[in-house]
């Protein structure tokens, strides 16, 4: 990979996610209110802090947020063009908010799904829906849905989270 290829494994697949697991409840409010700034914000640090910023930066990635049910909402984050194995081209920050008869204190929790670049086994490309979990691990929730219409990234979070079609 090159350093741009680096700025964009690492922005999704590390400095995003530490971040997200570190303070979701924060990160939820913040990225509500502040959106594409923050995002950009984040973008421009993690760029410094792999010395990308040396040279031409990509644009940053763009937010979006959803309201997919009545518990679960996502801040689709619109990476840069993904061009290598692995490379996200979406993320999903997905906070699932206990049901309104749960305890006062009850908080919500959060998902961090990822939209990858794939090979199919013909050798064309294909998506992958990952996830990382608060522990660090990352799990592939096998082939993933077409990057448009976004409500298809949407369903299959969705579905992961055991509240989509049929459950």
């Amino acid at each position: 990979m090159d350093t741009l290829s680096d700025l964009h494994y690492h922005f999704a697949h590390v400095f995003l996610r530490d971040g997200a697991f570190r303070t979701p409840q924060q990160l939820f409010h913040t990225v509500r209110i502040y959106g594409d700034p923050f995002i950009a914000d984040l973008w421009e640090a993690a760029a410094g802090h792999l010395g990308v910023l040396a040279g031409p930066v990509p644009p940053p990635p763009r937010v979006v947020m959803h309201r997919v049910n009545a518990r679960i909402f996502v801040a689709v984050i619109h990476m840069p063009p993904a061009t290598d194995l692995a490379l996200a081209h979406r993320v999903g920050l997905t906070w699932i908010f206990p049901p309104v008869d749960s305890a006062a204190d009850a908080e919500a929790t959060l998902r961090y799904f990822t939209l990858e670049y794939g090979e199919a086994s013909d050798g064309g490309s294909r998506t992958v829906l990952g996830e990382w979990t608060a522990d660090g691990l990352h799990l592939n929730h096998g082939d993933g849905p077409p990057l448009e219409p976004e409500a298809a990234f949407l369903s299959a979070i969705e579905v992961a989270c055991g509240e989509g079609i049929g459950r």
